[in-house]
């Protein structure tokens, strides 16, 4: 099945992101150990963009995962139910989990609008904190559309196999 042009571009993106990011936490990490017990010289500044990495990398896999439909799904309890109850509470589960996606888009947007006014920097190297929450506002959409997407797919999917049955 062929990829819409807005499912590619959020591949791309939050594939693109995420590696960027990893990378540069992983590069980052092992320099600073290489400069924290080998030359005895510990960056300051290290700690502030490990934990925006950190940050910026969890939402974007998050996303990726979305995408993949790598999240835990735990349907033990779903399972004991009759087969036309499944379907059901897919839905259900789905529309819940894209109303907490919106609800924290929303917050983080708030949160990023908010810090982007207060003016609000890291301690040391300055960098405006709008920029990190930027980040997770962006990422929460990207899953979102990922959510959207995959739900579409696996409604309309299923909506074929259950009628060629």
């Amino acid at each position: 099945m062929k990829k819409s042009k807005i499912i590619r571009t959020v591949s791309w993106l939050d594939t693109g992101i995420f590696m960027v990011t990893s990378t540069l936490l992983v590069l980052l990490t092992v320099y600073g150990v290489i400069m924290r017990y080998c030359i005895k010289s510990p960056l300051t500044w290290l700690e502030e963009v490990q934990m925006i990495l950190i940050v910026q990398v969890s939402f974007f896999g998050g996303s990726i995962a979305f995408r993949e439909r790598g999240h835990i799904c735990v349907d033990l309890l779903v399972d004991a139910f009759p087969k036309k109850l499944h379907r059901v509470v897919d839905v259900f589960v789905w529309v819940l989990v894209l109303l907490s996606l919106l609800f924290i888009g929303y917050l983080e947007g708030q949160r990023t609008i908010s810090q982007f006014l207060n003016g609000r920097c890291t301690n040391i190297l300055r960098i405006p904190m709008y920029l990190d929450y930027a980040g997770v506002t962006f990422a929460t959409l990207l899953m979102t559309i990922n959510h959207v997407a995959v739900g579409c797919e696996d409604f309309f999917m299923k909506g074929e196999k259950d009628n060629a049955e």
